[in-house]
């Protein structure tokens, strides 16, 4: 909102121009916030004559306007009010001022007025979307907006896995196409036409569910027999895993939702040089022995010649990604330290260096080894790289500070 008028005119209506040389009237345009902010041009087209020079007032001036500017002023009792200002404005500057701040008003409170009116629903969009439910079942229903704008379908897949169908009602309804949104490895796209509805919605949903059965079975086996790293909460969506290998190593796949039984394209180990190499030889030599009808899981045992260590049991210092120093997998910033630790589960540093020594092998957040470095009387420092020794096994290591 624009405030005093001791600007210059130009300042406070740059479309507005004089058209005499005395400035008894002038004529132009005003831009509302509202089409501003949409990219619009200006279109209220105004017309002010009978300015007298040198009067103390505007009384006795008139404003003449295009069926835009007039209609927006003719609602309520701006007409009212805006010849009470023009009577009462000090000067033209504080005029226009008033004028654009009622222009952005009404302007705002006329675009509100049209969204709600965009987004009403007749009677039969809701008496059809009653005899839609009715008809699918009301228990295939696990939520439901205040306006029936949007709602929740679930669905069991042939595993027993739950899913939900988030679909966003137009006011268009059924004969427009509803925005569909799931927990799904792809978008997905529903197929539309005369006489779709709910039921049509679904069972493209169930088809897509089972379009991914085995992805989800082969995910879902990671799960529950390897220590997963990351992600700590994987949703339907999600398809890459970093599980543990054992002596600070860990296995970083993305599943192709095409063949997830296949060896993925997307494979990388994390640890140190030395200890990870091994398991790069294995992979490598390996190769031949992935066979189709097994679960990736028990291909990745055969072709790196280990056995998967799990979360509970086994050697888990051996196998945990924790940094050595915090005991932590994951170190938050200080921002987010007092967040809900659901909000945060998958969020900040991970550790991502690790000893050399390949008896050792230990990994260390790089703000924790900087600050371990910074405490050892011993360390060494060029430019932005500190030379230190491991806080475990005293091997050579070294950190970019930066």
């Amino acid at each position: 909102m624009q405030t005093a008028a001791a600007e210059p005119l130009a300042l406070v209506a740059p479309l507005m121009l004089p058209l005499d040389a005395c400035g008894s009237a002038y004529e132009g345009y005003l831009l509302s916030n509202v089409k501003r902010a949409a990219g619009r041009p200006a279109s209220l087209w105004l017309r002010l004559s009978g300015l007298r020079t040198g009067a103390l007032s505007l009384a006795g001036a008139q404003l003449e306007a295009n069926a835009e500017l007039a209609a927006l002023l003719q609602s309520g009792d701006a007409e009212a009010v805006l010849a009470q200002r023009l009577a009462e404005a000090p000067s033209l500057q504080a005029f226009f001022v008033e004028l654009q701040n009622m222009v952005d008003t009404l302007s705002l409170d006329s675009n509100t007025a049209a969204v709600a009116a965009a987004a009403a629903r007749p009677a039969a969009f809701y008496a059809g979307l009653k005899a839609e439910l009715d008809a699918l079942g009301w228990r295939r229903v696990a939520a439901l907006s205040e306006d029936l704008s949007s709602l929740t379908l679930a669905a069991t897949d042939s595993a027993g896995r739950r899913h939900e169908l988030r679909l966003e009602l137009p006011p268009g309804y059924p004969a427009t196409l509803p925005t569909p949104s799931a927990d799904l490895p792809a978008a997905l796209e529903l197929r539309w036409g005369a006489g779709c509805g709910l039921a049509t919605a679904l069972r493209q949903f169930e088809a897509a569910l089972e379009r991914h059965q085995q992805l989800w079975d082969t995910l879902d086996d990671l799960d529950a027999h390897c220590w997963v790293i990351e992600p700590s909460a994987p949703t339907r969506s999600i398809l890459h895993r970093r599980i543990a290998l054992g002596s600070h190593v860990s296995l970083a796949l993305t599943l192709d939702p095409a063949h997830p039984g296949a060896l993925p394209t997307d494979c990388r180990f994390m640890g140190s040089d030395a200890a990870v190499a091994p398991f790069r030889q294995r992979l490598h030599d390996n190769r031949g022995l992935w066979q189709e009808g097994r679960t990736l899981r028990e291909n990745l045992e055969a072709v790196l010649e280990l056995r998967l260590p799990e979360r509970q049991g086994g050697d888990t210092e051996d196998a945990s990604a924790d940094c050595a120093i915090c005991y932590a997998y994951r170190l938050l910033p200080e921002a987010a330290a007092s967040a809900p630790a659901a909000a945060v589960a998958d969020e900040g540093d991970t550790p991502d260096i690790n000893c050399d020594n390949a008896a050792c092998g230990k990994p260390f957040h790089r703000r924790c080894l900087v600050e371990w470095l910074n405490s050892d009387a011993s360390t060494r420092q060029s430019f932005n790289t500190l030379f230190g020794s491991c806080p475990y096994c005293s091997a050579p290591i070294t950190v970019k500070t930066g």
